[in-house]
């Protein structure tokens, strides 16, 4: 005799190992973020002196370096590096989730540094800065130097995150392929019956 018994329930949940991560892409894109990040804060910190203590916050036409664009741009990227070299040896969807928010997030953060720094080193300073400071060698090319020295830390930190984001974003999304083809063949499945034999001795 036989007994119909419920078919093997196939669901799982989204928690794995991902497999399929590119692990090492992962970890160079998250180290360029990293080193752009401390390369913009230093950057910016070094410019941000000249502008309050020897410009006395005159002589520049552009005074981003007012809003601080590389500090709060470069935190964001170094935050993104951490958690997408983070991701690769604790693989947990909650962490890979945050990485690429944060990616996102230093994607705009690095574009408008990137910007800002180079409208402040295109539109440069006055002439009375020369005047004062000197045309050959003086604090005043210094000051530019840095900025346009921002402004391509910016645009460096801009591409590793939109890499960084293809990356985690692609392995976050190739689970959810996998994790939601589970839950189709559990729907599917769902109704059917396997016979299973019943002991004599359950008869009696």
């Amino acid at each position: 005799m036989w007994e119909m018994t419920p078919a093997v329930n196939l669901k799982s949940n989204c928690n794995v190992n991902y497999p399929g991560m590119r692990v090492l892409p992962i970890r160079i894109c998250s180290l360029f973020c990293i080193l752009c990040g401390i390369a913009s804060i230093s950057t910016q910190t070094a410019a941000l002196a000249i502008f309050l203590e020897t410009f006395d916050r005159h002589y520049v036409n552009f005074p981003s370096d007012f809003v601080g664009p590389g500090i709060w741009g470069g935190s964001f990227d170094v935050i993104a590096g951490c958690l997408g070299i983070a991701v690769t040896y604790a693989r947990k969807k909650t962490l890979l989730v945050a990485t690429v928010v944060m990616a996102a997030v230093s994607i705009f953060a690095s574009f408008s540094t990137s910007l800002l720094s180079a409208g402040a080193a295109s539109l440069g300073v006055y002439s009375s800065c020369y005047r004062k400071f000197g045309y050959s060698n003086s604090i005043c090319d210094t000051w530019l130097e840095l900025q346009w020295a921002l402004m391509s830390c910016g645009i460096l930190a801009l591409i590793s995150s939109i890499v960084l984001v293809i990356l985690t974003s692609g392995s976050l999304c190739t689970c959810c392929r996998k994790h939601n083809s589970i839950v189709d063949m559990t729907a599917a499945f769902q109704g059917t019956y396997v016979g299973q034999p019943i002991p004599d001795h359950q008869l009696q």
